[in-house]
C-alpha cells in the first residue's frame, strides 16, 4: 500500500478519536468512579458520599446518579433533601417505580404513613414483584396497626427472597405488638444462636424474654454489652414498658 495512504488513514483515525473520549477513556473513567464510590461507601461517611455524587452530577447529570444521591440522603436521615431531589425527578421515564418506592420510603421515615402507603402501592402497581416495596408496606401497615396486612406483605417479600434477617425481625415485631412473645422468640432465637443478630434483633429478643419473665435469657442476650447491674435495670424497664415503645423495626 502507498505510504501516503497509510499516513492519511492514521490521521483520519486520530481525527475520529479526538472528537470525544475513547472507549478506553470511558472504561477508565467508569472504573475510577466505581473505585472512589466504593471507598466512600465503605468508609461509612454518608455526607462525603453525598458530596461525591453531587460533584459527579455536575460533571455528568444522570438519573442513576440522582437516584444514588437520594438513597444517600435517606441513609443520612435527611428526608427534606431526599424529597427535594425526588420531586425534580417525578416525570422521568423508565424510573417511575424506583422514584415511587424512594418517595414512599422518605414519607415513611418522615412519619407520613398515608402518603408512604400511596407511593408504595403506586410502585407495586408498576412492578408487581418488588420485595423492597413489599417489606416497606409491611412496615407501613404495622405502623397503622393493621397487623394481618403487615404480616401479609412481610411474607410476600419473604417469598420474593428479601433479606431473611430483616423479614424475621419485622415479623417478630408484629408478634410482639400482638403480645405473642413466644412466637417472637421462636423467630429470633435462631438468628441469635447463629451469630446473625444485629442490634435490632437483640433488642427485640431481649424484650420478648423480659415479657415472659426470663431474666437469665435477657442476660444471655445482653451480657456482651452491659454489666449485670445494667442488665437488671434494662430487664425491669422492659418488663414494665409498652411493647410499641420498644419494639424495633
Amino acid at each position: 500500500m502507498d505510504r501516503r495512504i497509510l499516513i492519511l488513514s492514521a490521521l483520519l483515525l486520530v481525527g475520529c478519536t479526538s472528537n470525544g473520549p475513547s472507549e478506553l477513556e470511558l472504561v477508565l473513567d467508569k472504573t475510577n468512579f466505581e473505585s472512589r464510590e466504593k471507598v466512600l461507601a465503605d468508609s461509612g461517611d454518608t455526607y462525603k458520599l453525598i458530596a461525591f455524587y453531587k460533584q459527579e452530577i455536575v460533571r455528568n447529570d444522570t438519573t442513576d446518579l440522582r437516584i444514588k444521591l437520594v438513597e444517600s440522603y435517606l441513609e443520612a436521615q435527611d428526608i427534606e433533601s431526599a424529597l427535594f431531589y425526588l420531586q425534580q425527578m417525578d416525570k422521568v421515564e423508565g424510573y417511575q417505580e424506583q422514584i415511587a418506592f424512594l418517595s414512599a420510603k422518605a414519607y415513611y421515615l418522615q412519619g407520613e404513613v398515608d402518603l408512604a402507603e400511596k407511593y408504595a402501592l403506586d410502585a407495586l402497581a408498576l412492578q408487581w414483584v418488588f420485595p423492597e416495596v413489599e417489606n416497606l408496606l409491611g412496615l407501613i401497615y404495622a405502623a397503622k396497626q393493621q397487623y394481618p396486612l403487615a404480616r401479609q406483605y412481610f411474607n410476600m417479600a419473604r417469598g420474593h427472597h428479601y433479606n431473611d434477617i430483616v423479614i424475621k425481625n419485622n415479623l417478630a415485631v408484629v408478634d410482639l405488638l400482638e403480645q405473642n412473645y413466644q412466637q417472637a422468640i421462636f423467630r429470633l432465637e435462631a438468628l441469635f444462636n447463629n451469630g446473625l443478630a444485629d442490634n435490632q434483633v437483640r433488642a427485640n429478643l431481649a424484650l420478648a424474654y423480659a415479657k415472659l419473665d426470663q431474666f437469665e435469657q435477657v442476660h444471655h442476650v445482653l451480657v456482651g454489652e452491659y454489666s449485670t447491674a445494667e442488665i437488671q435495670q434494662i430487664y425491669l424497664a422492659l418488663r414494665s414498658t409498652k411493647v410499641a415503645e420498644q419494639a424495633k423495626l
